[in-house]
């Protein structure tokens, strides 16, 4: 679907960016305003995240007429996956009171691979707009 299509372009680049620009702790003050305002209060990071992978969860299922299911959008939606998710951890690991040692590890390599999901999500986000046939994108 053409929804789909469009949405997952917006979110994956607005989750791209704020993965990038942000590093989920600092207030705009800190390191200045590269995003909108709205972008670095926790309860809309959480709603983008959460849109972002319900997005790609729709688009592995609804793929664009005379697209191949899953393969044809393989690539965005494993992207905006990836970014949503870590919008949404970010958001429970502020939240949370647990110490768990999963958890830990889980932060850690959240935080290890935060910057490659954000570029992910952005040039899957770019070429999806500038390739629309492209099997893969």
């Amino acid at each position: 679907m053409m929804q789909f299509y469009f949405l997952s372009i917006v979110l994956n680049a607005a989750s791209g960016g704020a993965l990038l620009l942000t590093d989920g702790e600092n207030t705009p003050e800190e390191e200045g305003r590269f995003l909108p305002a709205f972008l670095w209060r926790e309860t809309p990071r959480l709603v983008l995240g959460a849109l972002t992978v319900l997005t790609a969860l729709f688009k592995l299922l609804s793929p664009l007429r005379g697209d191949i299911p899953i393969l044809g959008d393989l690539v965005p939606a494993a992207a905006g996956l990836a970014a949503g998710f870590l919008l949404v951890f970010e958001y429970y690991r502020r939240r949370t009171t647990v110490t768990d040692e999963k958890v830990e590890k889980f932060s850690a390599l959240a935080d290890k691979y935060r910057k490659f999901a954000g570029f992910a999500a952005l040039a899957s986000s770019a070429l999806h707009f500038l390739f629309p046939g492209v099997l893969f994108l």
